[in-house]
């Protein structure tokens, strides 16, 4: 990499990093470098500048649209719902969730081989230790051990998951883009220009997230997920992942069954 250099008689040289230091000093090389990176700097931020501010009403009226678009109020509408009708299974869903990354599990009861043949084999060793003869058993003893079975995997489930509300979390986004766009008006310094575009872009991001959440709602609450929690948990026992956290079940209940298919079933279907 170098640099080309435009000396008073009009000429053009191209300098490389290590030439430069060798012929004009590496003090005063290195300095002209950070001068030169600066001012592209500036010139790039300022162009940023101008584009972000003549694009600004516009681009703030259509935030302000998407702030009061009809669908994240069905979306939060729902999700309240959702969390108060139904307390105790949104917990029991976070956790399993969270734990398995949209896969939904059951406790069954698997056949021990393996813990069949330790107990024969320890049931002889001590026949033979105490003198008696050790017979395999007539009828069969047969031991379980519990195993997670998945039976079904949701999608898009940060509806069913811990977060801030998407429209109120648009809503504070926007409050804040305002607010950039005002002090980028009055920032002068390239220092600040460029922590106000920082800030600019982390706003997009978030508001990218949250928007991306209200279109997965139809996926959410589609046939494919309630067929898979609601349809499936009509043949399965859930086991209570944390007892004692959980609100509104006792320590001593050892499985809940989830019954109920009428939040969405009725009047909330999603098309």
């Amino acid at each position: 990499m170098g640099f080309v250099l435009l000396y008073p008689s009009g000429e053009r040289i191209l300098v490389g990093h290590r030439c430069g230091e060798k012929h004009y000093g590496q003090k005063d090389f290195r300095r002209f470098v950070s001068d030169f990176r600066t001012a592209k700097d500036r010139a790039y931020y300022a162009r940023r500048r101008r584009a972000a501010l003549g694009a600004a009403a516009m681009f703030v009226a259509e935030l302000e649209e998407l702030e009061g678009h009809p669908g994240l109020e069905t979306y939060s509408s729902l999700r309240r719902q959702y969390r108060q009708e139904f307390a105790v299974l949104e917990s029991v869903l976070r956790h399993e969730l969270v734990r398995n990354g949209g896969r939904l599990t059951q406790e069954i009861r698997v056949r021990d081989i393996v813990g069949e043949q330790r107990r024969d084999d320890e049931e002889e060793r001590d026949a033979i230790q105490n003198g008696r003869t050790w017979q395999p058993p007539s009828v069969p003893r047969p031991l379980y051990k519990p195993e997670w079975a998945t039976f079904g995997v949701l999608r898009s489930i940060r509806f069913f998951l811990e977060g801030e509300d998407p429209q109120r979390s648009i809503a504070g986004e926007v409050r804040v883009v305002r607010s950039s766009l005002a002090e980028l008006q009055k920032a002068d310094s390239l220092t600040a220009q460029k922590l106000i575009f920082k800030g600019l872009a982390a706003c997009f991001v978030r508001i990218r997230e949250q928007v991306e959440s209200v279109r997965e709602l139809p996926v959410s609450l589609g046939d494919d997920n309630l067929n898979c929690f609601l349809g499936e948990s009509e043949r399965f026992s859930w086991k209570l992942p944390i007892w004692g956290r959980v609100p509104g079940v006792s320590a001593g209940s050892r499985r809940w069954r989830w019954r109920s298919t009428s939040f969405v079933r009725s009047k909330h279907s999603v098309t």
